[in-house]
């Protein structure tokens, strides 16, 4: 996807939404859990035409909960802290466990991931979960190619979909998001820019967007 395409993704966003039309009630409380990305994803929405609820302030109230340099251990402890301040949600976005890709084996940090999401969902029952897809990146630590390190991520990504999906929670794909697009990677080639960081959010609303109208 190139910056003009992001851009008529957005005005088509912008100018034919059903969220507008949507019957008004509750909003539903929405936690966006993760690293980095998430970080940089909600200061850039509430600074920006998107806003800290994506443009659904009508429908959701959404809290994000990004941490940086958070790995995978620290989801269950985050989770479970939230709950005690907020009580329980209506849905759950997960973007997490790219920055342990490098330094577990695949196998441990599927097992890993399997029994704590397991353990999210045992506790909060009435919960809609989302996975948000593990983003590729241009550049891992250690020798190995970004392209090696970026097919190990996609198996755990879809293992931990899977789990996600079982138990009637929705994947949030992000397949305009490659580590061979240059424009939509800082530097460092593992944050996004702003355009990176647009089509992820339009991924997020998006998913959520279906989830409100199903």
């Amino acid at each position: 996807m190139d910056v003009d395409e992001v851009s008529d993704k957005l005005q088509k966003t912008a100018n034919s939404d059903p969220a507008s039309s949507a019957p008004l009630g509750p909003r539903k409380t929405v936690w966006v859990i993760g690293h980095d990305i998430v970080c940089w994803a909600g200061d850039y929405a509430a600074a920006s035409g998107w806003g800290s609820a994506l443009g659904l302030e009508d429908r959701l109230q959404i809290t994000w909960l990004g941490h940086k340099g958070m790995q995978w251990d620290a989801l269950v402890p985050t989770i479970s802290l939230q709950i005690t301040r907020l009580g329980s949600p209506d849905a759950v976005v997960i973007q997490l466990g790219e920055n342990d890709v490098p330094e577990r084996k695949e196998s441990d940090l599927i097992i890993s991931m399997t029994a704590d999401l397991h353990t999210i969902m045992c506790r909060l029952p009435n919960t809609r979960f989302f996975w948000s897809e593990l983003l590729e990146r241009r550049k891992w630590p250690g020798p190995a190619s970004s392209a090696r390190f970026n097919l190990v991520e996609k198996k755990i990504s879809t293992s931990a979909g899977e789990v996600i999906e079982a138990t009637g929670g929705f994947v949030i794909q992000h397949p305009d998001i490659s580590f061979k697009q240059t424009a939509l990677f800082k530097p460092d080639g593992v944050n996004l820019t702003d355009w990176g960081l647009d089509i992820w959010l339009h991924s997020i609303r998006h998913g959520l967007l279906g989830w409100l109208e199903s």
